[in-house]
């Protein structure tokens, strides 16, 4: 099964700085993450190649959805009266360019994931499929409007919304710290 295999560890330097002399992850989406051991290096790996993968899942839910509108409203892109339109034209285009440009994407994450820079071509490539799907997106809502189909809107809409949190989610990763955990011993200030 095709999956997310991220793998690479940076070693600790020889300097008298504590942050370099640790084991160290860096992420596509900008996080730094330091171990004092190479077990929490790999556990934290670990635990970022199911996060990722479960993100994989969940974009190609979404991008199944995507395609499915498109698929859905493909009738609209010809013009009503007969003659040629070049913005539909130009938008379909530009469609089938970016169902293309995901699925490349896609397969860039699952292939170079392992490689010495798949931490970093991962994430970027999960942007660029989020951005290319948004943008596929964001046509179908313009020609939708044009036809006053605002239930399918609202389809869409859903669509987009799994897309930007499916963002969030990555974008934030590594970043946020540890939650505090309370414990009995804990004294609280009102």
């Amino acid at each position: 099964m095709r999956q997310i295999k991220i793998s690479e560890i940076n070693l600790p330097g020889k300097t008298n700085y504590i942050k370099f002399n640790m084991y160290s992850v860096f992420l596509g989406n900008e996080s730094r993450n330091y171990f004092s051991n190479r077990k929490d290096a790999k556990q934290f790996l670990a635990n970022t190649n199911r996060f990722l993968n479960i993100k994989l899942h969940e974009f190609n839910h979404v991008y199944t959805g995507v395609l499915s509108e498109y698929q859905r409203n493909w009738f609209y892109f010809d013009s009503q009266n007969g003659h040629a339109n070049k913005q539909l034209s130009k938008s379909e285009t530009t469609i089938t360019d970016n169902f293309h440009s995901i699925t490349k994407a896609m397969m860039t994450i699952v292939t170079r994931s392992s490689n010495p820079n798949g931490n970093y071509f991962t994430f970027t490539s999960f942007f660029h499929c989020i951005r290319y799907c948004n943008e596929i997106i964001e046509i179908l809502i313009l020609l939708l409007k044009d036809r006053k189909h605002y239930i399918e809107i609202k389809s869409l809409e859903i669509l987009k919304g799994h897309l930007n949190t499916i963002h969030q989610e990555l974008n934030a990763y590594g970043k946020e710290k540890a939650p505090v955990e309370i414990t009995s011993d804990m004294e609280f200030i009102d």
